[in-house]
This record gives structure tokens, sequence and C-alpha cells, in this order.
């Protein structure tokens, strides 16, 4: 054994990154069980090393005795097994077929713990029954510790040994040996990096993802495998991060990516009509239902469903949603017939710490644990600085092709002042200020094909996504219009027939007032509910409605630039 433990550390020191040290891990976990098992019908059957925290996986690696199993991802399948390695904090076997665990330095007979029933701590959800209903006879789970002894993950290795049913397996002897081995070896495995070569070249030509970073990288690796999975994916980050974009892509990877994909921005429903909006209702179901109306789950049927702002959930809300997720089925409002199935994978995604959430009373427990069985956290852009020059790259293309303006792109000067932003409101805010800019740098009079964004014009559109101040609102307002008065004054005395500044370009000062709303919320939909325009959001108008604000923005500055330009002698 003492040969056999060198040879796993000798490869495991040559690894350079965490995945391919799981993998020497893995490898040498199998050959452990093949010395241990006697000549008795098993196999190993998939193996996997789950590097996570409570709020995200970090790295997921799976080995499959089938060529045909999803191994990338079936050891993920049930966010019990993360539940109860938090609980226990000590290996434990699962019986799949008797549907019971028993703690691996548990040696009795009664310390079988059952599945299920009322007087057991540990529930038989409909989840954990579709987790039972699997290839494998036995789970052995390992948690995978620091040399701090804290929680960093979960080894899972799945048996087939059915002529060990009812009975412990692997033998005592070869859990023991297994154990041993990952203790020696994890400390070594946990020093590795975290990285994935070459995954932003592969993902270059994708128009849903264009950029990944070195941050990213890992995660995208990780979700690429879990988009093949049909549990909940949890994509939690700060507002503005691109997680309506993963979820996107997500949709687009896996096996659902021909059907829809449909958006619950529960940011826009009101908390009283939440359910009726996931699953639709009849006419008459209530005060106000005049018509049929589908909800998001039957509308996403076949596809994918991403519940947005998930943590705006009601209570009430939250346990229908759960049953929901663990029956799979639903029933419309106001429908005298059966339950509907729910044919559509989730995804839902979140900026709260939905921990916390719990704690304080305003989150389901339950539902917590039941979304965060694939869960993946979205860096801040603050932390992915290297991908802010493509972004803004990408953005003003998308602006100029909307436009049909052709090709524009910032000096290097341009984007270093990008890239000295801090971005709080991440991709979000980025995307704002790069339309600014474009809008201002079309209203500049240029060279002709000189179709380039400098840094003033850059430094000019991030200041007008200030965050508001606390002074009154009189006097900046009377200094604008004093403003708008000289420039017509200007105006005037520049054309021959008396003309002066069109009142009509005065849009451009509520105009201004939704662009620092937008700024301020760093999401358009809630910028439009602060200013009480929530009908426009209800009926999906608030964007038509932004890019005329930024039209009118760029009428009153092409107007400014013209009068306040030199005429010609």
């Amino acid at each position: 054994m003492y040969t056999y433990l060198r040879s796993a550390l000798a490869r495991l020191n040559e690894a350079q990154t965490f995945d391919s040290g799981a993998g020497a891990l893995l490898d040498a976990l199998q050959g452990v069980f093949e010395r241990a098992t006697p000549e008795r019908e098993a196999a190993l059957h998939q193996s996997a090393v789950h590097l996570r925290t409570d709020q995200s996986y970090v790295s997921l690696v799976a080995r499959s005795a089938s060529p045909s199993a999803t191994a990338s991802c079936e050891g993920a399948r049930s966010a019990e097994l993360w539940n109860w390695t938090r609980r226990f904090g000590r290996p434990f076997i699962v019986d799949t077929r008797l549907q019971r665990l028993r703690l691996t330095d548990d040696t009795s007979e009664g310390d079988w713990l059952n599945l299920g029933g009322e007087a057991s701590p540990l529930p038989l959800t409909a989840s954990v029954v579709r987790f039972l209903e699997q290839e494998a006879t036995h789970l052995l789970v390992i948690p995978l510790c620091s040399s701090q002894s804290a929680l960093a993950g979960m080894i899972t290795l799945e048996f087939c040994a059915p002529t060990y049913t009812g009975e412990l397996f692997p033998p005592q002897a070869g859990i023991e040996a297994l154990e041993s081995y990952v203790a020696l070896l994890a400390h070594a495995l946990l020093r590795l990096p975290v990285e994935v070569p070459g995954l932003p070249e592969r993902l270059a030509d994708d128009p849903l993802l264009p950029v990944v970073g070195e941050a990213m990288a890992p995660r995208v690796n990780l979700l690429k495998a879990f988009a093949h999975h049909d549990e909940c994916l949890l994509i939690a980050g700060p507002t503005g991060s691109g997680k309506s974009r993963i979820a996107r892509w997500c949709h687009s990877q896996s096996r659902h990516g021909d059907g829809p994909f449909e958006v619950l921005d529960l940011l826009t429903v009101p908390e009283s009509m939440q359910m009726a909006h996931l699953v639709g209702w009849r006419r008459g179901a209530f005060s106000g239902a005049t018509s049929h109306v589908d909800g998001a789950v039957t509308r996403a049927r076949g596809g994918t469903l991403f519940i947005d702002e998930i943590d705006k959930l009601s209570l009430e809300t939250q346990a229908g949603l759960l049953h929901l997720l663990e029956e799979r089925s639903f029933q419309v409002l106001g429908e005298s017939g059966g339950r509907r199935q729910a044919n559509v994978r989730f995804i839902v995604g979140t900026n709260a710490d939905l921990q916390r959430e719990v704690v304080e009373g305003r989150f389901r427990e339950d539902l917590y644990y039941r979304i965060n069985v694939l869960p993946v956290e979205l860096p801040p852009l603050a932390e992915r600085s290297d991908e802010i020059a493509a972004w803004a790259a990408f953005m003003l293309r998308r602006c100029a092709n909307d436009a049909g303006a052709g090709a524009w792109s910032f000096t290097p000067e341009a984007l270093r002042t990008l890239e000295a932003q801090r971005w709080p409101g991440n991709l979000r805010e980025l995307d704002n200020v790069v339309r600014r800019a474009f809008i201002i740098a079309r209203s500049r009079p240029e060279p002709e094909g000189a179709h380039t964004i400098p840094p003033g014009v850059v430094e000019r559109a991030l200041s007008l996504g200030g965050r508001p101040e606390r002074t009154s609102i009189s006097a900046p307002l009377e200094q604008a219009a004093r403003a708008f008065i000289h420039l017509a004054l200007r105006a005037r005395e520049r054309e021959t027939s008396g003309g002066g500044l069109d009142l009509d370009l005065s849009e451009a000062f509520s105009a201004y007032i939704i662009e620092q709303a937008v700024a301020w919320t760093d999401d358009k939909a809630e910028a439009f509910c602060l200013l009480g325009c929530a009908n426009l959001v209800e009926h999906k108008n608030h964007h038509r409605r932004y890019r005329r604000a930024q039209e009118a923005i760029a009428a009153l500055l092409q107007a400014e630039s013209h009068i306040l330009q030199e005429p010609q002698r």
C-alpha cells in the first residue's frame, strides 16, 4: 500500500491544476477499491471530486466506467449529498436499494438511518427518490477537508454491487483504505490551482458568451458540464454580472437548446401575482382575469425557465415553487382539470445571500436546499478586469450594428480609461456607458470615416452616469433651464431667420432622469418602476422607452455640438 500511495502522491505533485490532480486521486481510489474488494460481482460505477462551498461549486471532476454515462455531472445529481456531508462531517454510506444511510465509523447494524418515515431525521423527498433510482446500489461519500480540517468539498464513489444489497459495501477494510487515501492526499490536492487552460479561445466565436477571462474560465467549465443536467441550476452573483446571459448560454448548451428559453423576472411581477405568472390562469380565476393566460412554465415547455431574482418570491409562492420542483407538476389557476406535467429545466438567479435570507426567515430552508443542487457564483466585474476591454469592444460593435453605423472602435487610451473604473454595476453598467459613449461620439463632428471613440468621450459618458446626491432638485433644474435658454440664444444669433432652439429637445431632461435611474438601480425594469412606469414594464415597453430616451439625449447633444461649432468664414 505504501508503494501505491507514494506513486499516487507523485502524480499529484506533478499535476499543474486541480482538475488533473483530482483525476489522479480518482485513479488512485479506483486502484485501492480493486485491491480491497474480494472476488465477488461488484464494480466502481462512477466517482467524482466536488470542490465547493455552501454558496457555489468551484470545480467538479468525474470519472465513469460507462462511456455512455454523463460523467461530467452525474455525481452532482442531488443536493442532499452535500447537505448530509455538511450535517455529519464524516464519511457515510447510502444503500440505494434499501433507502438507508450509515456513518462508516458506526459498525452496528442498528446504526442504519432509514431515509423517510415519520421518525427519520432524513426526509425522503421526491428529489431524493429520483436520486436513489439509479444504477448504483451503494454510494460512499467522503468529506474533502483542508489541512485545517475545514470542509472544502466531498468525494462520491458510486458502486454497482447487487449481490451486496442489504450489506455494508465496500467492506469495512475497503472503506477504511479509501478514507485513509483521501485523508493523506487531500492536502496536496487542495493546494493546486483551479484553472482551465485554453477555454476562452474555445468560446471565442460564441455570440452568447463572447468573452471569458481567467476568473470566469473555471466557472464556465462547470456550467458547461451542468448545462447537460436536468437538476436545478442556481446562478448567483451581483447585479449586472451577466446572470441572464449565462442562463441563456447554459440553455443553448443543454439538451433543451432547441426548445424555448423563458425568463420570469420577479422584479417586474407584483407579489400577489407571482404564482399566477408562474403557472398561468383561466378566465375568471380571480378578479381581473378576463382571458386565458399561459404561465411561464407552460411557455417554457420543452425548454428552459429562468427565474431571476428568486429571493423576491413571497413565502406563499415559495411553497408552490417547492412543490413544482419536487413533483414536476403544477395546477393552472382556475383550471378544473388535473395537474399538468412540468417538462422544463429550471435555472434560478439571485444577487442575494440566500443563506442569510433563510436565517432571517424570508426564504424557506427546504426550497433553498432544493435549488442549491448545482450552484455557481459569478464574480463581479472588478474581479474580471481582463475582460473589460473585450466586453467594451463587443458592446460597441453591437451598438453600431443596431444603428447601422458601420465599424466603430475605442482608442487604446479610451479602453485604458474603462479598465481603470471599478464598475459597481458590473457588465450592465459598462454596457450603459458604452451606449452613452456611442451616442455622444456620433453627435460630434469628425473626419470622414473616423469611427473611433477617444478617452474624452468615455470620460463624459462616465460623468453622465454618476450616482444621485441628496441635494435640492430646484437648483440644478433651474441651472439646466438657464443653460437651455443660453443655447437657444446662441442658436438665434447664428440663424439669419431669427430662429432659436426647438423646445422638443428639452425631452432630453426627462431622458437624463431615466439614464440616472438606470445607473442608480443597474436595472432598466427596476428604474422604470422607480419612476412610476410599472405599466411600461408589465407590457414590456420599457426597453422602447429607454431607446427613445437615448435618442432624445443624442438629439440635444447633436444640436449643442452644431450650435457651438465655430461658423465657417
